[in-house]
């Protein structure tokens, strides 16, 4: 039991404990204070579409950045940036829903909190639909570039391939030559 009133969590219309955001536990993969990550999964809803998963999956996809460049590395962070966001906005709207339970306009004050997090939704699906957009331009510019390297390998390659052959219609012309000599 809380020793002063200071201490005590303020009662909302319908006596039940209204909690600061602040006061909340932390949302869930963040770090506490003291250093160790909360774990926990408390929300009900799916993980955002382009979820690293697991520390192992992490690592290889930090290790795949810097085989493909700056610019991959740059679409991952930003892309973690929306994944952030999008968990951010989840645990906001789920502390606010649970503030509203606490007030007399219950469906008032959620149907706000709804609607908050649907704007901050529409902006993170903007960002994203803008960044794989950029992706997919970068990856027909990275296979438009593989394409061409391609392309000039194989002319390079021409008059070599001429040569063989040329050989080998010789070799089967002499041969064809040697065993009509035969019969």
């Amino acid at each position: 039991m809380p020793a002063t009133a200071q201490e005590q969590p303020s009662r909302g219309a319908a006596g039940a404990a209204v909690l600061p955001a602040d006061a909340l536990p932390a949302a869930p993969g963040t770090m506490h204070a003291t250093g160790t990550a909360d774990t926990s999964d408390a929300t009900d809803t799916p993980a955002p579409r382009h979820a690293a998963g697991t520390e192992a999956d992490d690592t290889s996809t930090d290790s795949q950045d810097s085989q493909q460049g700056p610019a991959a590395n740059s679409f991952n962070t930003r892309q973690k940036a929306l994944d952030a966001r999008t968990q951010q906005n989840d645990y906001r709207f789920g502390v606010a829903r649970h503030n509203c339970y606490s007030t007399f306009f219950v469906n008032h004050c959620v149907n706000k909190a709804h609607d908050a997090m649907r704007a901050e939704q529409a902006d993170i699906r903007r960002q994203q639909l803008a960044l794989d957009d950029e992706e997919r331009v970068d990856h027909a510019r990275q296979r438009d570039e593989q394409a061409a390297l391609k392309q000039a390998q194989y002319e390079a390659e021409a008059p070599q391939r001429a040569a063989v052959d040329q050989r080998n219609a010789q070799a089967y012309e002499d041969k064809q030559r040697q065993h009509a000599v035969d019969q």
